[in-house]
Protein backbone atom coordinates (compact mmCIF):
# COMPACT_ATOMS: atom_id res chain seq x y z
CA UNK A 1 0.00 0.00 0.00
CA UNK A 2 1.11 3.62 -0.63
CA UNK A 3 -0.21 6.28 1.13
CA UNK A 4 0.43 10.23 0.24
CA UNK A 5 -0.70 12.10 2.91
CA UNK A 6 0.79 15.64 1.73
CA UNK A 7 1.69 15.91 -1.92
CA UNK A 8 1.51 13.97 -5.11
CA UNK A 9 2.66 10.36 -5.91
CA UNK A 10 6.51 11.92 -7.04
CA UNK A 11 9.70 10.82 -5.60
CA UNK A 12 11.32 14.58 -5.52
CA UNK A 13 12.51 16.81 -3.06
CA UNK A 14 9.27 17.12 -1.96
CA UNK A 15 7.17 16.65 1.49
CA UNK A 16 5.01 13.46 1.89
CA UNK A 17 5.10 10.29 3.72
CA UNK A 18 5.13 7.18 1.88
CA UNK A 19 4.29 3.81 3.70
CA UNK A 20 4.51 0.51 2.02
CA UNK A 21 3.17 -2.38 3.44
CA UNK A 22 4.36 -5.81 3.70
CA UNK A 23 2.30 -7.44 6.10
CA UNK A 24 2.78 -9.87 9.05
CA UNK A 25 3.88 -7.00 8.20
CA UNK A 26 6.83 -4.57 7.59
CA UNK A 27 6.31 -1.00 6.47
CA UNK A 28 8.70 1.75 5.63
CA UNK A 29 8.08 5.05 6.40
CA UNK A 30 10.22 7.72 4.54
CA UNK A 31 10.04 11.34 5.59
CA UNK A 32 12.66 12.94 3.70
CA UNK A 33 12.76 16.47 4.96
CA UNK A 34 13.05 15.71 8.79
CA UNK A 35 16.44 16.03 9.55
CA UNK A 36 17.54 19.41 10.47
CA UNK A 37 20.21 19.71 7.36
CA UNK A 38 16.49 20.12 5.29
CA UNK A 39 13.75 22.00 5.07
CA UNK A 40 11.08 21.73 7.95
CA UNK A 41 8.81 19.36 7.19
CA UNK A 42 5.35 19.51 7.17
CA UNK A 43 4.48 19.52 10.74
CA UNK A 44 1.90 16.14 10.10
CA UNK A 45 4.65 14.20 8.87
CA UNK A 46 6.41 15.35 12.29
CA UNK A 47 3.21 14.36 14.10
CA UNK A 48 3.44 10.47 12.48
CA UNK A 49 7.13 10.27 14.06
CA UNK A 50 6.36 11.51 17.24
CA UNK A 51 3.69 9.25 17.09
CA UNK A 52 5.51 6.06 15.91
CA UNK A 53 8.44 6.95 18.53
CA UNK A 54 6.56 7.50 21.60
CA UNK A 55 4.16 5.29 21.41
CA UNK A 56 5.81 1.86 19.77
CA UNK A 57 9.43 2.94 20.36
CA UNK A 58 9.87 2.61 16.43
CA UNK A 59 13.63 4.34 15.16
CA UNK A 60 14.40 6.37 12.16
CA UNK A 61 17.64 6.82 10.33
CA UNK A 62 18.37 9.84 8.27
CA UNK A 63 21.41 8.64 6.12
CA UNK A 64 18.80 6.64 3.31
CA UNK A 65 18.78 6.17 0.04
CA UNK A 66 15.40 5.13 -1.83
CA UNK A 67 14.52 3.75 -4.91
CA UNK A 68 10.59 3.61 -6.12
CA UNK A 69 9.60 0.83 -8.22
CA UNK A 70 6.24 1.26 -9.91
CA UNK A 71 5.97 -1.96 -12.08
CA UNK A 72 7.50 -5.38 -11.88
CA UNK A 73 9.50 -5.07 -14.36
CA UNK A 74 11.43 -2.24 -13.18
CA UNK A 75 11.83 -4.51 -9.90
CA UNK A 76 12.96 -7.23 -11.06
CA UNK A 77 15.33 -5.54 -13.78
CA UNK A 78 16.49 -3.98 -10.26
CA UNK A 79 16.70 -7.45 -8.20
CA UNK A 80 17.93 -9.50 -10.17
CA UNK A 81 21.22 -7.86 -10.70
CA UNK A 82 21.80 -7.49 -7.27
CA UNK A 83 21.38 -10.89 -6.24
CA UNK A 84 24.04 -11.61 -9.24
CA UNK A 85 26.61 -8.72 -7.57
CA UNK A 86 26.33 -10.37 -3.59
CA UNK A 87 29.00 -11.81 -1.73
CA UNK A 88 27.96 -12.69 1.09
CA UNK A 89 24.80 -13.02 1.92
CA UNK A 90 21.21 -12.87 0.57
CA UNK A 91 18.09 -13.60 2.07
CA UNK A 92 14.36 -13.41 0.98
CA UNK A 93 10.94 -13.17 2.97
CA UNK A 94 8.01 -13.37 0.86
CA UNK A 95 4.47 -14.57 0.99
CA UNK A 96 4.64 -16.59 -2.12
CA UNK A 97 7.26 -17.49 -4.99
CA UNK A 98 4.97 -18.64 -8.06
CA UNK A 99 6.61 -21.40 -10.12
CA UNK A 100 6.97 -19.59 -13.03
CA UNK A 101 10.06 -18.05 -15.21
CA UNK A 102 10.85 -15.02 -12.56
CA UNK A 103 11.19 -17.48 -10.27
CA UNK A 104 12.86 -20.33 -12.09
CA UNK A 105 15.39 -17.32 -12.94
CA UNK A 106 15.56 -16.11 -9.51
CA UNK A 107 16.45 -19.30 -7.74
CA UNK A 108 18.93 -20.11 -11.09
CA UNK A 109 20.83 -17.20 -9.82
CA UNK A 110 20.41 -18.10 -5.87
CA UNK A 111 21.56 -21.56 -6.57
CA UNK A 112 24.80 -20.12 -8.29
CA UNK A 113 25.45 -17.42 -5.42
CA UNK A 114 25.46 -20.47 -2.78
CA UNK A 115 27.94 -22.48 -4.84
CA UNK A 116 30.38 -19.60 -4.93
CA UNK A 117 29.84 -19.81 -0.95
CA UNK A 118 27.44 -16.75 -0.72
CA UNK A 119 25.02 -17.83 2.25
CA UNK A 120 21.22 -17.75 1.32
CA UNK A 121 18.47 -18.20 3.14
CA UNK A 122 14.49 -17.87 2.49
CA UNK A 123 11.04 -17.97 4.05
CA UNK A 124 7.67 -18.48 1.94
CA UNK A 125 4.20 -18.57 3.56
CA UNK A 126 2.39 -22.16 3.46
CA UNK A 127 -0.79 -20.39 2.40
CA UNK A 128 0.78 -18.47 -0.05
CA UNK A 129 2.31 -21.52 -1.54
CA UNK A 130 -0.97 -23.32 -1.52
CA UNK A 131 -3.36 -20.76 -2.52
CA UNK A 132 -1.58 -20.04 -6.17
CA UNK A 133 -2.34 -22.14 -9.09
CA UNK A 134 1.59 -22.25 -9.51
CA UNK A 135 3.36 -23.98 -5.77
CA UNK A 136 6.68 -24.66 -4.88
CA UNK A 137 6.35 -28.53 -4.72
CA UNK A 138 8.49 -30.27 -2.52
CA UNK A 139 10.72 -31.85 -5.12
CA UNK A 140 11.23 -28.23 -6.16
CA UNK A 141 12.56 -27.52 -2.45
CA UNK A 142 14.51 -30.65 -1.56
CA UNK A 143 16.38 -29.43 -5.01
CA UNK A 144 17.13 -26.32 -3.70
CA UNK A 145 18.19 -27.56 -0.48
CA UNK A 146 20.41 -30.11 -2.37
CA UNK A 147 22.41 -27.48 -3.69
CA UNK A 148 22.55 -25.17 -0.59
CA UNK A 149 19.99 -22.51 -0.71
CA UNK A 150 18.49 -22.85 2.81
CA UNK A 151 14.20 -22.29 2.20
CA UNK A 152 11.70 -22.99 5.10
CA UNK A 153 7.97 -22.88 4.98
CA UNK A 154 6.27 -20.51 7.39
CA UNK A 155 2.94 -22.27 9.30
CA UNK A 156 2.65 -25.00 6.61
CA UNK A 157 -1.33 -25.64 6.33
CA UNK A 158 -2.34 -28.70 8.03
CA UNK A 159 -5.65 -30.40 9.13
CA UNK A 160 -7.54 -28.62 10.63
CA UNK A 161 -5.51 -25.38 9.26
CA UNK A 162 -8.50 -23.12 9.34
CA UNK A 163 -7.40 -21.15 12.90
CA UNK A 164 -4.09 -20.62 11.03
CA UNK A 165 -5.71 -18.91 7.84
CA UNK A 166 -5.13 -15.52 9.11
CA UNK A 167 -1.80 -15.94 10.89
CA UNK A 168 0.28 -15.51 7.86
CA UNK A 169 3.63 -13.79 6.66
CA UNK A 170 2.96 -11.56 3.94
CA UNK A 171 5.78 -9.29 4.24
CA UNK A 172 8.16 -8.90 0.71
CA UNK A 173 12.08 -8.68 1.89
CA UNK A 174 15.17 -8.82 0.32
CA UNK A 175 18.45 -8.21 2.21
CA UNK A 176 21.58 -8.63 -0.04
CA UNK A 177 25.01 -8.55 1.70
CA UNK A 178 23.51 -6.57 4.67
CA UNK A 179 23.76 -3.48 2.41
CA UNK A 180 21.02 -3.26 0.04
CA UNK A 181 17.43 -4.49 0.64
CA UNK A 182 14.32 -4.56 -1.13
CA UNK A 183 10.24 -4.64 0.53
CA UNK A 184 7.11 -3.77 -1.03
CA UNK A 185 4.14 -5.12 -2.22
CA UNK A 186 5.53 -7.55 -4.85
CA UNK A 187 5.62 -11.41 -4.53
CA UNK A 188 7.62 -13.61 -7.33
CA UNK A 189 5.62 -14.55 -10.24
CA UNK A 190 5.21 -13.22 -13.85
CA UNK A 191 2.25 -11.54 -13.49
CA UNK A 192 4.01 -8.57 -11.70
CA UNK A 193 5.19 -7.89 -15.16
CA UNK A 194 3.06 -9.29 -17.77
CA UNK A 195 -0.21 -8.46 -16.14
CA UNK A 196 -3.09 -11.40 -15.85
CA UNK A 197 -5.67 -11.95 -19.09
CA UNK A 198 -9.02 -11.02 -16.49
CA UNK A 199 -7.95 -7.67 -15.81
CA UNK A 200 -4.75 -6.71 -17.45
CA UNK A 201 -1.36 -4.93 -16.16
CA UNK A 202 -0.35 -5.50 -12.54
CA UNK A 203 -0.04 -2.36 -10.23
CA UNK A 204 2.08 -2.42 -7.37
CA UNK A 205 4.55 -0.51 -5.76
CA UNK A 206 7.94 -1.68 -4.27
CA UNK A 207 11.65 -0.01 -3.17
CA UNK A 208 14.96 -0.37 -2.95
CA UNK A 209 16.81 0.97 0.79
CA UNK A 210 20.00 1.82 1.20
CA UNK A 211 21.55 3.29 4.18
CA UNK A 212 20.73 2.45 8.25
CA UNK A 213 17.15 1.14 7.35
CA UNK A 214 18.85 -1.68 5.88
CA UNK A 215 20.30 -2.57 8.88
CA UNK A 216 16.77 -2.45 10.98
CA UNK A 217 15.01 -4.97 7.48
CA UNK A 218 17.76 -7.63 8.02
CA UNK A 219 16.33 -7.76 11.92
CA UNK A 220 13.35 -8.09 11.08
CA UNK A 221 14.24 -10.73 9.11
CA UNK A 222 16.65 -12.36 11.19
CA UNK A 223 14.35 -12.45 14.01
CA UNK A 224 11.56 -14.27 11.87
CA UNK A 225 13.93 -16.95 10.69
CA UNK A 226 15.74 -17.94 13.83
CA UNK A 227 12.03 -18.67 15.13
CA UNK A 228 11.10 -20.22 12.32
CA UNK A 229 13.65 -22.15 11.59
CA UNK A 230 15.08 -22.66 15.91
CA UNK A 231 18.61 -21.48 14.65
CA UNK A 232 20.47 -18.64 15.99
CA UNK A 233 22.17 -16.60 13.14
CA UNK A 234 23.24 -13.24 14.47
CA UNK A 235 26.50 -11.26 14.61
CA UNK A 236 28.16 -8.59 13.03
CA UNK A 237 28.84 -9.92 9.55
CA UNK A 238 25.29 -9.06 8.60
CA UNK A 239 25.43 -5.85 9.47
CA UNK A 240 28.23 -4.07 8.13
CA UNK A 241 26.87 -0.80 9.00
CA UNK A 242 27.32 2.06 6.59
CA UNK A 243 28.94 0.79 3.61
CA UNK A 244 28.68 2.39 0.44
CA UNK A 245 25.99 0.14 -1.41
CA UNK A 246 27.89 1.84 -4.62
CA UNK A 247 30.66 0.24 -4.64
CA UNK A 248 28.89 -2.96 -4.99
CA UNK A 249 26.10 -2.24 -6.37
CA UNK A 250 27.02 0.75 -8.50
CA UNK A 251 25.11 -0.65 -12.19
CA UNK A 252 21.70 -0.25 -10.17
CA UNK A 253 19.49 2.42 -10.81
CA UNK A 254 20.75 5.59 -8.49
CA UNK A 255 18.65 7.59 -6.01
CA UNK A 256 19.00 10.76 -7.84
CA UNK A 257 17.02 13.25 -6.32
CA UNK A 258 18.45 15.70 -4.30
CA UNK A 259 17.64 14.06 -1.04
CA UNK A 260 19.71 10.79 -1.90
CA UNK A 261 21.78 9.60 0.73
CA UNK A 262 19.57 12.04 4.09
CA UNK A 263 16.34 10.02 3.86
CA UNK A 264 14.64 9.66 7.04
CA UNK A 265 13.19 6.46 6.91
CA UNK A 266 11.29 4.11 9.86
CA UNK A 267 10.99 0.37 9.56
CA UNK A 268 7.56 -0.33 11.17
CA UNK A 269 7.08 -4.28 12.02
CA UNK A 270 3.85 -5.50 12.91
CA UNK A 271 3.83 -8.61 15.41
CA UNK A 272 0.23 -10.08 15.71
CA UNK A 273 1.50 -10.46 19.21
CA UNK A 274 3.36 -7.38 19.96
CA UNK A 275 2.15 -4.80 17.47
CA UNK A 276 -1.28 -5.56 16.22
CA UNK A 277 -2.54 -2.64 16.16
CA UNK A 278 0.27 -0.41 14.50
CA UNK A 279 -0.30 -0.33 11.15
CA UNK A 280 -4.23 0.38 11.59
CA UNK A 281 -3.45 3.07 14.37
CA UNK A 282 -0.99 4.58 12.35
CA UNK A 283 -3.04 4.77 9.29
CA UNK A 284 -5.94 6.64 11.50
CA UNK A 285 -3.84 8.72 13.41
CA UNK A 286 -1.61 9.85 9.74
CA UNK A 287 -5.74 10.51 8.25
CA UNK A 288 -6.45 12.26 11.04
CA UNK A 289 -3.84 14.85 11.06
CA UNK A 290 -3.21 15.40 7.16
CA UNK A 291 -3.28 19.20 6.54
CA UNK A 292 -3.70 19.59 2.50
CA UNK A 293 -4.95 16.09 0.82
CA UNK A 294 -5.38 12.24 1.46
CA UNK A 295 -4.29 9.85 -1.32
CA UNK A 296 -4.43 5.96 -0.39
CA UNK A 297 -3.66 3.60 -3.24
CA UNK A 298 -4.87 -0.10 -1.88
CA UNK A 299 -6.41 -3.63 -3.85
CA UNK A 300 -8.15 -4.31 -0.34
CA UNK A 301 -9.93 -0.93 0.42
CA UNK A 302 -11.79 -2.32 3.08
CA UNK A 303 -12.42 0.45 5.88
CA UNK A 304 -13.59 -0.17 9.02
CA UNK A 305 -15.22 1.56 11.16
CA UNK A 306 -12.36 3.91 12.70
CA UNK A 307 -10.71 4.47 9.01
CA UNK A 308 -14.35 5.76 8.09
CA UNK A 309 -14.93 7.98 10.97
CA UNK A 310 -11.02 9.67 10.54
CA UNK A 311 -11.71 10.27 6.96
CA UNK A 312 -15.30 11.65 7.37
CA UNK A 313 -13.06 13.89 9.66
CA UNK A 314 -10.52 14.94 7.68
CA UNK A 315 -12.67 15.90 4.85
CA UNK A 316 -15.11 18.59 7.12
Amino acid sequence: MYANFTNKHAFANTHFCIIIITCLLSHLIYLPALAQRCRPTRHSDLDIVNYLQSDFGVKFTDNNRLVVFKTGKEKFADLLPALRAAKHSIHLEYFNFRNDSISKELFAILVKKAAEGVKVRALFDGFGNSSNNRPLRARHLDSLRARGVEIYEFDPLRFPWVNHVLHRDHRKIVVIDGVVAYTGGMNVADYYITGKPEFGEWRDIHTRVEGDAVGQLQKVFLDFWNKVTHQDIHGAEYYPGERDARDTFGMLKQDDTPTAGSKIVGVVNRDPYATPRIIHDTFVHAISHAQKQILIINPYFTLCRHIKRALKKAVK
